[in-house]
């Protein structure tokens, strides 16, 4: 196996650079606001290390399309001067938290073993890692809850083709990039790891 013949920081390291080229390659081809703008497209690939949920979360944020309408852009500006748009972002990571939380306690409870080789805080503290999860569970649903005052607000955004978890434009290109940034992703994984381990199988 390939994990077992190639140090962590090796397997971290190519895992960042596929990432980075298949986020480079899909902008070229689906993000055409974004193809002057490689660097962008790169750093954007070091977000599929929050699992490809995070990445299209960042993804869905990212703003390409505008738009003329100064109703909406004073309901966006009221949204955000009430803190929707940190608490969103803060609850998406208090998600992935938990999420990463119970994926990690349930693996540690079902293998019986330490993760990576190490005594790890779910194996030697279960019951914690699934309280864990629940907890930041409970934070990112708070984080999340709309205030009756601002129900209106939200609908308004909905009408007019916004997103009302982003509050931005919705943009079929970026579900278009995130399925083509999908597809190269693996045929990069698959071309390159037969690769890797030619040298190893050769000697």
């Amino acid at each position: 196996m390939f994990l077992t013949r190639f140090n962590l920081l090796s397997v971290l390291s190519l895992f960042a650079i596929l990432s980075c080229l298949a986020s480079f390659l899909a902008g070229l081809l689906t993000l055409r606001e974004f193809r002057s703008k490689p660097f962008t497209l790169f750093i954007l690939g070091f977000s599929n290390f929050f699992s490809i949920i995070g990445f299209s979360i960042i993804v869905y944020s990212l703003r390409t399309e505008s738009t003329d309408s100064s109703a909406i852009s004073q309901v966006l500006e009221e949204l955000r001067g009430k803190g929707y748009q940190r608490n969103r972002f803060l609850a998406f990571i208090c998600f992935f938290i938990s999420a990463l939380s119970l994926s990690l306690a349930i693996y540690s409870h079902w293998q019986k073993k330490a993760i990576l080789g190490y005594e790890s805080f779910y194996q030697a503290f279960p019951l914690e890692g699934y309280l864990l999860a629940f907890v930041f569970l409970l934070l990112g649903a708070r984080l999340s809850v709309v205030r009756e005052e601002d129900e209106e607000l939200f609908k308004e955004l909905k009408e007019n083709g916004y997103s009302t978890w982003f509050l931005f434009p919705q943009d079929k290109s970026k579900f278009v990039f995130i399925l083509v940034f999908s597809l190269l992703f693996l045929f990069l994984v698959f071309l390159i790891t037969p690769l890797l381990e030619l040298p190893l199988l050769c000697g």
